[in-house]
Formats: structure tokens, C-alpha cells, sequence
């Protein structure tokens, strides 16, 4: 069962509280200059003599506490935050970055979303936006272990399998977890194209492994 994420009725209230939809990354923060001089011959970060390191000496093993580099990710969305204190993008005019999901939404009140949107919705992201009596839903297609596209050939859109050679377009090197209420699916791309894996069919869920490999593990924590 996909869950499915209800955009209230207070629509107009995101829209007076949002921009345009574009997510404003936080500036990296200047580091402070070094006031102490290295002495010469002396290492500019350490002071220890050139030559001269001390196993014991913490600077000698800081390559081995440096935290791994932050991998964006905005695969199936379209806006917001990707994670690494960047943007996934921006909404085009008349529409707002929904910042919860990521994804951007037409502007406008509830029932005038749902006449835009009409009998068969539209994709944003890899979410299915459509409505039903209880008014606009965004149905994480991902969550499913596929995508949204478009499901004949008119203008019928929804969740839907992946296709074969579907383009891996967004996806991060090290691939991405779909993770919700009992779900753990896991996306890769090989030569074929993008390819989902259910984590809980194997007993496993999908997060990092202790070598920090991303992909259906154990969860033993």
C-alpha cells in the first residue's frame, strides 16, 4: 500500500508563506584565519616539525576521522532541500515548491487545484498528483518500487512499473532508498537502466552498510 501524502486545504496559507518554489541553500560559513604563525620548517597546520610526525600525534591519523562527502539526492522530486545544503531545483511560475514532499504544486486553492489537475492528474517528481472526494493526493510512486509516467497514450498518467531501459536521470552514483511505512526499496542503475530491489523481501532494509555501501542490508542495529 503506497501512502499517500494529503496536501491540506491550507494550500493558499504555503502559497502567502512560500517563494516561487526555489529552496534558499544556507551559505557555507567562512573559516576562521589561523592566527598562530607556523614556525619555519614547522608544518602550517600542526606546528610539528617537518619530517618529524608522531604516531600518537592526532594530526597524523586525520585522514582517517574525515567524515565521507555528502551525496546529493533528488531523485523523484523536483525542489527543495538535496540534502548536501543545495537545491533540487526550482518551480516555474504558478506553482510552489511543496517543501514537505519536495515537489512542486500548481498555486491556487484546493478546488482549484483539483479542476486544474483534472481526471487524471500529473507527475511531479516521481509523485502521482491527482484528486479524489477528500481533495488533492501525492502518491509517492517510488514507494511502490516505481515510477510515474504515463500509463497509455493519451493523457492517462500514474504510479506505474518500471520500463525497461527507463533513464536513470537523478539518481545518485551510490543509488537511493524509498523508505515509508514498511517499505525499503532500493534503486540502482546498471547498463539496462534504472531497477528498484524490495528490501523487505529479503528480511533486509535499505540503509548503509558498515563499509558505508548503500543497498539491502541487515538490520541488526
Amino acid at each position: 500500500m503506497l501512502r499517500r501524502a494529503l496536501i491540506l486545504s491550507s494550500l493558499l496559507s504555503f502559497v502567502a508563506a512560500c517563494s516561487s518554489g526555489s529552496s534558499d541553500a544556507p551559505s557555507d560559513a567562512s573559516l576562521p584565519d589561523n592566527e598562530d604563525a607556523a614556525l619555519p620548517g614547522a608544518d602550517a597546520d600542526t606546528g610539528a616539525p617537518l619530517g618529524d610526525a608522531d604516531a600518537s600525534d592526532p594530526g597524523a591519523d586525520a585522514d582517517a576521522s574525515v567524515e565521507p562527502a555528502c551525496v546529493p539526492d533528488c531523485f523523484g522530486v523536483n525542489c527543495g532541500s538535496d540534502g548536501c545544503d543545495g537545491s533540487c531545483g526550482d518551480c516555474e511560475t504558478g506553482a510552489y515548491c511543496y517543501e514537505e514532499l519536495r515537489i512542486c504544486i500548481p498555486e491556487g486553492s484546493p478546488d482549484e487545484l483539483c479542476a486544474a489537475l483534472g481526471e487524471y492528474g500529473l507527475c511531479t517528481g516521481h509523485f502521482w498528483l491527482h484528486c479524489d472526494e477528500e481533495g488533492p493526493f501525492a502518491d509517492p510512486c517510488l514507494d511502490g518500487g516505481g515510477i510515474c509516467g504515463s500509463l497509455s497514450e493519451g493523457d492517462e498518467v500514474g504510479c506505474m512499473a518500471i520500463p525497461n531501459g527507463f533513464p536513470c536521470d537523478g539518481l545518485p552514483s551510490i543509488g537511493h532508498c524509498a523508505i515509508g511505512d514498511g517499505v525499503d526499496i532500493f534503486f540502482q542503475c546498471d547498463e539496462e537502466g534504472l531497477f528498484a530491489q524490495n528490501c523487505r523481501d529479503r528480511g533486509e532494509v535499505c540503509k548503509k552498510d558498515r563499509d558505508g555501501v548503500l543497498g539491502c542490508v541487515l538490520d541488526v542495529d
